[in-house]
This record gives structure tokens, sequence and C-alpha cells, in this order.
């Protein structure tokens, strides 16, 4: 192999390998929350603004939380509690635990597993940037 090729050769791999480390490190931020709000359809629940006022909201019991107001969350207002909310949802057990019930019909909101610890830390970042409550 000549040196020009080997030297091409390493210097791919090194690139290679800059572009697939940076992709892995990725930091949660609110810009990629607000894009996967819209992707995953949170909108349709809660509103495009957060206001707990979407297409469905009419539909749904209980009623969507109005996301621009922290005090409302039963739980910690912060992006790990958060994340994990994504992650596991919120189920509100409206119905007997039966077999014969849909489960999606115990959940207040449904789990989002199928997103990463980023993305749901990203969303969360999202949500708490549209708080409006005074500090």
């Amino acid at each position: 192999m000549s040196t020009r090729i080997a030297r091409l050769l390493s210097y791919s791999g090194i690139a290679s390998l800059l572009v697939t480390g940076c992709s892995r490190g990725a930091s949660p931020s609110v810009a990629a929350g607000q894009l996967l709000y819209a992707e995953s359809g949170c909108g349709s629940c809660h509103g495009k603004a957060g206001d707990g006022r979407g297409p469905i909201a009419s539909t749904l019991d209980p009623a969507p939380t109005d996301l621009r107001h922290g005090m409302a969350f039963k739980s910690s207002f912060d992006e790990v509690s958060l994340a994990e909310m994504l992650a596991t949802g919120i189920a509100t057990h409206n119905h007997p635990a039966d077999a014969t019930v849909d489960a999606h019909h115990n959940q207040g909101m449904p789990p989002f597993p199928h997103l990463s610890d980023t993305e749901r830390r990203s969303l969360a970042l999202y949500v708490m940037s549209l708080n409006t409550d005074p500090r």
C-alpha cells in the first residue's frame, strides 16, 4: 500500500471518529425539544402553545395539563423528573384494571419510551421554557 493511500485512510478514520463522537455526545436543548414537541404530536393534546387546548383535548379525561404552569405538575418540575415522566407516561386509573379495558385508556398521558434519554430531556427543557409562573 502506498504512503498516500495509507495517509488518506488514516485521515478518513479520524474524520469518521470525530463525526461519530460528536453525534453521540449531543446535549439536550430547548430547540431540539421544540422540534420533538411538534414531531411527537404533543400539541394534539397540550396545544401548539402548551396551553392544554389541543385539538383533541376536549375528548380527554382528565384534561391535558397546561404546560405553561409549572405549579400544575404533581411531580417535580425539573428536567430529570419531566424526562422520567415522558419515559413512563402518567397512569390515571380512571377505569378498573381489567383485561377487557384497553391499557391506553388507563393513561392520562402515554409513555414515550421510543425517545432517547437526550430527546426526553430536550422535551423536558422545552416544556420548562413554556413556564410562565413567577419564580
